[in-house]
């Protein structure tokens, strides 16, 4: 891994310092993405292939509203299709499990790719003939990665090199930051829990210790310690066992399932 590479990665993961929900950093690795790789489009892409698969596309900067809202649709259908369709990284990755940023010029000529259904139902609408993907989470079930694509020359090694680099900082975002909000706001607010409070809590129903929370809030272990039994105390709790069956009891948290928050495998 280059110098240059590994500086990158650096930088990045200052410019997510303070985010705390998926979509927050998502916002922020698209644009940076295409400003270091260059392309036509960064995009975040989920595919859940258990019983009925199903596709999220979203791109950055956002095509036409009507495109937008296309895409994921587009490839839901296309994995539903005999043998889960014929997309040349979908299929490198659930089949060979490999988690390697590649691109999609590695797997298939232009010759082809023109000829997949891939091209016609999904990547022919935005002029996606170039493609490097990365994953940030893979299962027996799921897909969950970063992709930039361009319609013009193929992307270089550097661009590869810079994949690497930020692939295992991603991939850690994904696991350790929810979709969506764990807590409920009304009834945080009757709980008298504060912002950062309620933050942590969500952090602790994810599973995060609270070393881990300190390192992703960039605070102290003591300070965190501090909040967690602040915690404690306006729910009546004593641990963090306690403190996260209690509030999903209560409504207090939601269930992850309901929140979009998927639990690492």
């Amino acid at each position: 891994m280059s110098r240059s590479a590994s500086m990158s990665a650096l930088e990045l993961s200052w410019l997510l310092t303070g985010c705390r929900r998926q979509r927050q950093a998502e916002a922020i690795v698209g644009p940076w993405l295409l400003a270091k790789i260059g392309g036509d489009y960064s995009g975040y892409n989920a595919v859940h292939v258990a019983g009925r698969p199903t596709a999220v596309i979203r791109l950055y900067p956002a095509p036409t509203d009507t495109l937008a809202s296309s895409l994921g649709p587009a490839l839901t259908r296309h994995l539903n299709e005999r043998d889960g369709g014929d997309h040349p990284l979908v299929r490198h990755y659930l089949r060979r499990r490999a988690v390697t940023p590649i691109r999609l010029g590695d797997l298939v000529s232009d010759r082809q790719l023109a000829g997949t259904r891939a091209f016609t139902d999904i990547l022919g609408l935005i002029g996606a003939r170039r493609q490097l993907a990365f994953p940030t989470l893979l299962s027996n079930s799921e897909l969950d990665g970063y992709a930039v694509t361009r319609s013009g020359t193929e992307f270089p090694d550097s661009a590869i090199d810079l994949a690497y680099a930020v692939q295992p900082l991603l991939t850690a975002l994904h696991q350790l930051l929810p979709a969506e909000d764990l807590v409920a706001p009304d009834a945080a607010v009757r709980a008298g829990l504060t912002t950062a409070e309620t933050e942590i809590l969500t952090q602790l129903a994810t599973g995060l210790t609270a070393q881990a929370i300190a390192r992703l809030r960039r605070v102290s272990p003591k300070t965190v310690r501090k909040q967690l039994d602040n915690i404690y105390r306006k729910l009546g709790v004593h641990d963090r066992l306690q403190v996260v069956t209690y509030a999903r009891h209560i409504g207090l948290l939601k269930p992850v399932q309901e929140a979009g928050f998927f639990e690492p495998h």
